[in-house]
């Protein structure tokens, strides 16, 4: 997978799960107010909301709900259902695509770039060392001729300037 690609999926994957997630907080309001004697604890919308973002969101919802549902009531239950919501989609996103990409960073991959045929990757021939002629060495000098050039490079005809 090429790298702008893997950054598109990455962002598709994030506007598909923020758009989940505010199509279930408006489908949760449109129970309530359809249904405005149902109670929170009935409501399914919520759990679904809640497992989106597991499992940064259970205790994000039972913060938020003890807060929310003190004696006397703060706010009303519509409030209520929207502070909820929200507490569990700010813990679900920092956990999705802030705390889990840092902890699972990708290694760098060091490439040769041999799939990139028009890249010039030559380095430029190194001149043949002269060794001292010794006279203990019994060893045959290097077999490069006078411009430098191995057997192999005479064979295959490379030509150095």
């Amino acid at each position: 997978m090429t790298g702008k690609r893997k950054i598109y999926m990455k962002q598709a994957m994030k506007y598909a799960w923020i758009a989940t997630n505010f199509f279930l907080l408006q489908l949760v309001l449109g129970t309530y107010v359809l249904y405005p004697d149902y109670s929170f604890t009935n409501n399914e919308t919520i759990v679904y909301l809640i497992l989106l973002s597991f499992p940064s969101s259970v205790p994000a919802a039972v913060l938020a709900a003890s807060f929310l549902q003190g004696y006397p009531p703060l706010v009303s239950p519509p409030f209520d259902y929207i502070v909820i919501c929200l507490v569990v989609f700010i813990a679900g996103y920092l956990q999705w695509f802030w705390c889990i990409p840092w902890m699972v960073k990708e290694p760098e991959i060091i490439s040769l770039q041999l799939a990139n045929p028009n890249r010039e990757t030559h380095l430029p021939a190194a001149k043949p060392t002269r060794r001292r002629k010794s006279s203990r060495s019994n060893l045959p000098r290097a077999p490069f001729d006078r411009t430098g050039h191995s057997p192999l490079e005479r064979a295959i005809g490379i030509k150095r300037g």
